[in-house]
């Protein structure tokens, strides 16, 4: 990950540039769109049953519906065959679906509302950008709880996690903390040079004082 010469504030770069997501009629036509991370309202045939399925981005033509990866045909022609209806909703809350880095802990999966205050609150300090690469930008709080945000970036701004990203980025997270985790040698080691120091210092013989007499 390349890093930035100097910290990025976030304000300027939060806007919604999710990409939209395409659904399609029988006809194979655009029946409605939808962006990257927002829901749809599946109604099932034969029990009128209302299903509610996150949906995301992964290419121009896959996409995620809850946890199963379709071409977006291939999404039509099942919901056509078994006769489920499926359609959009509405006023949906724009939000970001993020890796979290926490000290000392693993990374996860989060998703949160998309705004500086949301980031705000995760990494304890005012949100700024310091570091990016083409799929990517980490985002930490000035002297903030050492808490990273790993978003997306698109046209200059913070977007979603596209999920393969995340999951690249939660194994190489995962894989530094394992990295820097000091092993039963280590401790041990550590633990004799803090013995040895302070037996030095414990059998190191007293400083003679020089005292001056002072005449009167």
């Amino acid at each position: 990950m390349s890093v930035s010469p100097h910290n990025e504030s976030i304000e300027p770069k939060m806007k919604d540039v999710r990409r939209d997501i395409i659904f399609r009629d029988e006809d194979y036509k655009e029946k409605f769109r939808i962006k990257d991370g927002d829901s749809i309202k599946i109604t099932v045939a034969y029990d009128g049953e209302e299903l509610i399925r996150k949906c995301r981005w992964l290419d121009e033509a896959h996409m995620n519906v809850g946890s199963t990866c379709y071409h977006m045909d291939e999404f039509m022609e099942k919901q056509m065959r078994i006769g489920n209806k499926y359609e959009s909703i509405p006023d949906q809350e724009p939000k970001l679906d993020v890796v979290v880095a926490e000290p000392g802990k693993p990374p996860r999966d989060a998703v949160i509302p998309m705004t500086s205050a949301a980031l705000r609150e995760i990494t304890g300090g005012e949100p700024e950008i310091i570091g990016k690469d083409k799929y990517s930008a980490s985002v930490e709080g000035k002297n903030g709880n050492g808490t990273v945000v790993i978003c997306g970036i698109s046209e200059n701004y913070l977007t979603s996690l596209h999920p393969y990203v995340a999951q690249t980025k939660k194994h190489e997270l995962a894989a530094a903390q394992e990295n820097f985790k000091p092993t039963l040698a280590d401790r041990l080691e550590s633990g004799k040079a803090k013995a040895a120091e302070h037996n030095s210092a414990a059998n190191k013989p007293p400083q003679k004082h020089r005292h001056t007499e002072v005449g009167g």
